[in-house]
């Protein structure tokens, strides 16, 4: 694959790619390496060392075309999910990694389950929120239950649970051991939730991505590959009802 053509501008460079136009912002900066980035809205920025020459970096843009049009569909397919979000009778919605129908009703709480989701007429104009809350105390109520479980039989232990709302990160562990995980898990499967809580709890033993670290998450969850690769293939449909 090579590209189609390539226009430098003032800020950046506007490349072809079998078809598809794609805009790089370049920042000249200090640092040593060049390190290409796509933001939450689709931009493409590329930091590169001050004095790189143009051939420099279209030889960087080549050597990632793959990435690049990867990217960009990611964020097309996303764009679409959140398009098709309109909370209307019958759209269906993730929870525990089922989709379920939604169902608008005159009467009840904002946002209700029972075989599906109910949301109140009068919510629908804030449904993203609603939908963000009700995950939210979902999700804590549910990641509290487990993780005792978990803690039973890891001997694993933290200092403090919160749900919070960050999109770019499934959880995280202070060096306090204080865990967080992301609400959009409510809309995860059990078994990836789990992933994402032993794979947090080892962190309040071990801190790095390291050998180690995986071998010992592997040895309470066997298969984290595949419950990582739910949770990398549905991302984009799961951010797209985030507020």
């Amino acid at each position: 694959m090579k590209h189609d053509s390539i226009k430098e501008g003032k800020n950046g460079i506007a490349i072809s790619i079998g078809g598809t136009s794609v805009f790089i912002n370049i920042i000249r900066s200090s640092r040593k390496t060049l390190h290409m980035r796509m933001d939450e809205h689709g931009n493409f920025t590329l930091k590169v060392p001050v004095y790189s020459s143009m051939d420099v970096i279209h030889s960087f843009l080549k050597k990632n075309e793959k990435w690049i049009l990867a990217s960009n569909e990611r964020h097309r397919k996303y764009v679409e999910s959140r398009d098709g979000i309109n909370f209307n009778n019958g759209e269906m919605h993730l929870l525990f990694g089922r989709y379920c129908p939604l169902r608008i009703v005159d009467s009840g709480k904002c946002l209700e389950f029972d075989g599906g989701f109910l949301l109140r007429k009068d919510c629908v104009s804030v449904g993203r929120s609603v939908f963000m809350d009700f995950y939210t105390e979902t999700l804590k109520r549910y990641v509290e239950e487990r993780i005792r479980y978990l803690t039973g039989i890891t001997g694993l232990r933290f200092s403090s649970l919160r749900i919070g709302k960050a999109l770019g990160r499934w959880g995280s562990c202070t060096y306090e051991n204080k865990l967080t995980f992301s609400w959009l898990l409510a809309m995860a499967p059990p078994e990836s939730i789990d992933y994402v809580i032993i794979h947090e709890l080892v962190h309040t033993e071990i801190k790095s991505h390291g050998s180690q670290f995986w071998q010992e998450v592997e040895k309470y969850v066997p298969d984290w590959r595949l419950r990582r690769e739910w949770l990398r293939n549905n991302y984009d449909t799961m951010r797209a009802v985030s507020p």
